[in-house]
């Protein structure tokens, strides 16, 4: 097969058949699915520019069902340096294509911001960006700070702005021993925010706790503050109201930054949250 037969294929195999597609019968979508990935996986990473490029113009703004754990793997299969220079060549186009489900360019992207050789390789090719692509791939990174590190530290090497997550906070005066000892294991390693919780035993002695903590900076580990009120939203759900309750009783000052914490590390969970505190009080 030639290359443009082979490229042709890819992309239209690429277009991975939905669940609601009631077109095809459910042999059709497995088939459709595994010819996709037998074309992917015939590429072997000693290819030119041209065959990256086709593995990248082959992700779709779909669900993909696990087809694109095989293009990843291909396009990782390419030399480090290869790979971060073309895929910041590629980039921008991707994002554009895929941004209603852009956790597909996302994924594909991260290992280049890990990668010394390929991160250094994707830097440089940046340089040669037109206005368009830099701005829609600074977006992208700074709407994917939350997510993870990486996006901050290319989104700084690249330029863009980073908004500084200020030192570490001790812990306040008149925090008891207890909480003193545990922000103390946190700061060392030795514990992690989440671990705020006890283990999921009586969420509602842990309230107190976790929102302390909610109210201090952590610095770098900022991000820990979507970590720190995942419970809410699952097994400690029962304990919601008495949450937004104490929030309520908080002087303005310490819940604003309770907010700003929350609202930084989970745009989805603030809106949540600040919807709650100002609707009506639970009844008791």
């Amino acid at each position: 097969m030639n290359f443009e037969t082979w490229r042709t294929a890819l992309i239209a195999a690429g277009r991975i058949p939905q669940d609601d597609d009631d077109s095809l019968y459910e042999e059709a979508r497995v088939g459709a699915f595994e010819r996709y990935v037998v074309l992917v996986d015939g590429v072997a990473g000693t290819e030119g520019p041209e065959v990256f490029q086709a593995l990248v113009d082959s992700i779709h703004a779909v669900e993909d069902h696990g087809a694109y754990e095989a293009t990843f793997n291909a396009l990782w299969r390419f030399p480090p340096a290869r790979a971060g220079a073309w895929m910041a060549e590629a980039f921008p186009a991707l994002y554009r294509r895929v941004k209603r489900n852009a956790f597909q360019a996302q994924r594909m992207v991260l290992p280049v911001l890990q990668a010394g050789e390929a991160q250094s390789a994707f830097r440089a090719a940046a340089q040669q960006w037109s206005p368009a692509d830099r701005r829609t791939t600074l977006a992208a990174f700074r709407s994917w700070v939350v997510e993870s590190a990486d996006f901050e530290r290319m989104l700084a090497l690249l330029g863009g702005r980073v908004t500084p997550p200020g030192a570490p906070e001790d812990a306040p005066a008149g925090w008891p021993d207890d909480w003193r000892s545990f922000l103390a294991k946190v700061r060392s390693g030795k514990k992690s925010l989440g671990d705020a919780w006890g283990g999921g035993s009586k969420p509602a002695t842990r309230l107190d706790l976790v929102i302390a903590l909610l109210g201090i900076r952590h610095g770098p580990d900022w991000r820990d503050a979507d970590t720190l009120t995942n419970p809410l939203f699952a097994y400690a759900q029962r304990v919601y109201p008495e949450f937004i309750a104490k929030l309520r009783a908080l002087p303005n000052s310490q819940r604003s930054k309770v907010l700003a914490a929350i609202r930084r590390a989970s745009p989805r969970k603030i809106k949540t949250i600040e919807a709650s505190l100002a609707g009506p009080p639970a009844e008791a």
